[in-house]
């Protein structure tokens, strides 16, 4: 009979983790209200104005229909961003940090004030905005403006604890199936 209950236990454990994962991940994510307001505020609507650069409107619309054709940030910023980029004579990012990077510089801001942007832009792709390899600070033509320092160190990724939290729940749900079948 304890072991009948240490399993009802472990097996409502694994249901609120599971349930607040799931919270959490839908919570974590930024709106597209909240990113496009952030986007106004850092003053990237100063070149993504439809004359020098394509609208917010425009850069959403591109980028949803990208959703799922990559499947790294980098990747995508290669194939679908550089050349736009160079073409304009605003650099050549050839990574999603670079690119980040080379954008909070034109508009005097730090890499990280970018972050909610980041994160909505690259969940229109489908992929999670981590950061990938430290990749030098771009110097921009057009601007003189100071050194912008490298993307900030960072935790454990929100993805990274999803999964360890996942492989948690696999664990438990195996131990009580474990327990399950002892006790009968």
């Amino acid at each position: 009979m304890r072991l009948k209950g240490l399993t009802a236990l472990i097996l409502t454990a694994t249901l609120i983790l599971a349930v607040a994962l799931a919270s959490l991940t839908v919570l974590s994510q930024p709106t597209e209200a909240q990113a496009k307001d952030a986007f106004a505020k850092l003053g990237c609507t100063a070149c993504h104005n439809g004359k020098v650069a394509k609208t917010w409107d425009e850069i959403v619309a591109r980028w949803k229909g990208l959703s799922g054709k990559y499947t790294s940030l980098n990747d995508f910023v290669k194939a679908e961003v550089t050349e736009e980029v160079k073409t304009r004579g605003y650099g050549e990012p050839k990574t999603w940090d670079e690119l980040f990077i080379l954008m909070s510089t034109f508009v005097g801001k730090k890499r990280e004030d970018t972050k909610i942007v980041e994160e909505y832009l690259a969940s229109l792709l489908g992929i999670g905005a981590t950061p990938t390899t430290p990749t030098p600070t771009p110097t921009p033509t057009p601007v003189t403006s100071p050194a912008t320092p490298p993307a900030e160190e960072r935790g454990v990724s929100f993805i990274l604890a999803a999964v360890a939290a996942a492989i948690l729940v696999l664990i438990l749900v195996a131990i009580a199936f474990y327990l399950s079948r002892r006790s009968a």
